[in-house]
């Protein structure tokens, strides 16, 4: 696990070292820097809010109607993206039913040691329900081989180095991590929660209407939050970063904007946190996910049965960079 965080440390300081152009999310969008209009007062933004659809009402009604939605991330350091995300959600009544999560870090394969190699490959991750299948050399590279793992096919439980196991390109296990091991290099802050954005509203430091996107005109909301407010709240954070193995992340603040459209759903969310309580470095991310689609269909395949091995969860807290 250390030599993993090492490794993965080395890519949140690769920005000084690759210089890498981020030109598509322009420094005027992001929490941090803020050179819009002035900010409205607190009771303005109230004002601003009643109207203004209620995206925590809009939300819960996707979920109500089993849509999905897609999004697309990029994470960049100092200006220079060093990780890329896109996903889809499959929606119900009790939230995120599947999710598909494709990640990639854009770093310099030499800024990340022995694992370079793996590293700089995509990682993939499916959920559905608290099942989680996992493509990721980076992660399968890390779980121990010299005790047996959880392996249904076989007879007998099975090492990853034996020929039933080795060829096998998904790892299967309960409550995995829902982004992978890259999952904290991209996006931790999830609109398609309701708790999520109803908790990340209620720190609303300024409102303004009328900010066009993509041809659109949005409503965009400020503000700042915790890890550890939105950890008793998002599933979705939690299953990225346990703060179990990573406790002083609570206190870390999360500057965030949101854009909602005409209709309340999120079009697009910016945040901003410093990962050094992770081991990750002082710099700050910067996260930008923009929402392409709120679909009304959307299917999330598992993968096939002969490409699974499967792993009792407690062999990925060696092979987390964060534990679970």
């Amino acid at each position: 696990m250390r030599r993993l965080t090492a490794g993965l440390a080395c890519a949140a300081a690769a920005a000084l070292i690759t210089p890498t152009a981020a030109a598509a999310y322009a420094d005027a969008d992001r929490p941090e820097t803020k050179q819009a209009a002035p900010q409205a007062t607190a009771k303005n933004a109230k004002k601003s809010k009643s109207t203004t659809p209620d995206p925590v009402a809009a939300v819960g009604g996707r979920l109500a109607a089993g849509a999905g939605v897609t999004y697309r991330s990029a994470t960049t350091v100092q200006g220079t993206v060093v990780a890329t995300t896109s996903a889809t959600f499959r929606l119900d009544r009790s939230g995120l039913a599947a999710s598909d999560v494709t990640s990639r870090l854009t770093v310099k394969a030499a800024a990340l040691g022995e694992d370079a190699g793996l590293a700089v490959k995509p990682e993939r991750t499916i959920k559905i329900g608290d099942v989680t299948y996992l493509n990721s050399p980076l992660l399968r590279k890390n779980l121990p081989t010299d005790r047996p793992l959880v392996e249904e096919n076989g007879p007998e439980a099975a090492l990853l180095t034996d020929p039933l196991t080795s060829g096998r390109a998904w790892i299967e296990t309960r409550n995995g991590p829902v982004a992978g091991a890259l999952g904290v290099f991209g996006q931790l802050v999830n609109p398609a929660e309701p708790g999520t954005l109803k908790a990340l509203l209620a720190t609303t430091k300024s409102t303004r209407s009328g900010v066009v996107l993509d041809g659109a005109k949005t409503t965009v909301y400020r503000g700042t939050v915790t890890i550890g407010r939105l950890h008793k709240v998002s599933p979705w954070l939690r299953a990225t970063l346990p703060l179990k193995s990573a406790p002083k992340a609570a206190n870390t603040a999360i500057d965030w904007a949101l854009y909602v459209g005409k209709d309340g759903l999120p079009r697009r969310i910016v945040t901003s946190w410093s990962p050094a309580a992770l081991g990750l470095g002082s710099q700050k991310f910067t996260v930008d996910s923009r929402f392409t689609s709120w679909a009304a269909n959307v299917r999330v395949k598992p993968p096939a049965d002969d490409q699974i091995v499967r792993v009792d969860p407690r062999h990925l807290t060696t092979a987390s960079p964060l534990g679970r």
